[in-house]
């Protein structure tokens, strides 16, 4: 992620915030509520699709 200028996102962490070559992770947690939006997103455009085509 650094190397395309992107220091800070979601659950996206640097073990050493100083060191950009220092070990990446990522904490989980951080995308759930993403995810169930997502999730909402499409359940939403299915249910418009289905009563466009009469199902």
């Amino acid at each position: 992620m650094t190397s395309v200028g992107i220091d800070d996102f979601a659950g996206w962490v640097l073990s050493d915030k100083n060191d950009r070559n220092s070990r990446q992770g990522l904490r989980y947690e951080q995308f759930i509520a993403v995810l169930i939006n997502g999730v909402k997103q499409l359940d939403e455009r299915l249910e418009r699709l289905e009563k466009q085509s009469g199902v």
